[in-house]
């Protein structure tokens, strides 16, 4: 029915609303939503699965009080904030205070403490230039080859653009006769899109859409039409909208 209604939109924008908005809610429905917790609370090792459940009820109750607006759900989300925000310090003191107990841990595992919290043992690596050569003149000094480097990075731009011609040309006489029919884009089939679906990868990360390759594999024949209908209309409408030319890099 969906696939239907798209192809009858002449209207870009709105077949691809439409569409989109179809299969996220079909998601949402099928999938549920699984909150996993986050990188930030992997490092510290002091937050309990207590201390876990105790922060999704403090954001539950702050969502309530952001649609309620009331008075007394913004009291009651403030003193259990309070509450939490105490006891997650409380846990992280008492945290910090058993790994550099002296009187459990010997000197040894103290350092290796200290390097594990704080990594001081990372390897820095550092390359130093012994020597430069400019012009046949061999320089040792720190300071000369600094300013040799400045020199050389400083007047790159300028060097490159002297051996560039300052005579300037007319374009036109690159360009042939104009003619409007060079150019013919073939309409986007069904079967080219089902090519292009099942060499997706499952692994890669959803676009700006949120609809990951393996569900697109998994309804492409369902989809093939309307995506067909969609990319085949800025070849006869002449327009590409926003949408269509954002991407999502990682």
């Amino acid at each position: 029915m969906t696939g239907m209604m798209c192809i009858q939109m002449m209207m870009l924008m709105p077949a691809i609303n439409l569409l989109k908005q179809k299969l996220l809610d079909v998601l949402n429905i099928v999938f549920h939503i699984l909150d996993f917790p986050t990188n930030e609370l992997k490092t510290k090792k002091w937050i309990t699965k207590g201390i876990k459940i105790s922060i999704k009820h403090r954001n539950m109750m702050y969502k309530k009080w952001l649609t309620t607006h009331k008075g007394e759900d913004a009291v009651k989300y403030k003193n259990y904030r309070t509450t939490c925000k105490q006891v997650v310090e409380k846990a992280e003191h008492d945290y910090y205070k058993a790994l550099f107990d002296n009187k459990s841990h010997s000197i040894k595992q103290l350092w290796r403490n200290l390097n594990s919290t704080f990594s001081l043992t990372k390897n820095k690596i550092r390359t130093s230039v012994s020597k430069t050569i400019v012009n046949d003149i061999t320089y040792t000094a720190e300071k000369d080859t600094c300013s040799r480097l400045n020199d050389y990075f400083y007047d790159v731009g300028k060097n490159l653009t002297s051996g560039i011609s300052n005579q300037l040309h007319d374009f036109t006489k690159y360009c042939h006769v104009a003619n409007n029919n060079s150019m013919f884009c073939a309409p986007a089939s069904t079967s080219e899109i089902l090519m292009i679906i099942s060499c997706f990868k499952d692994n890669k990360t959803p676009g700006p859409d949120n609809i990951a390759p393996k569900l697109l594999k998994l309804i492409s024949t369902d989809v093939m039409e309307p995506l067909s209908h969609i990319f085949n209309l800025p070849f006869s409408s002449g327009l590409v909208p926003q949408s269509l030319k954002i991407a999502k890099v990682i």
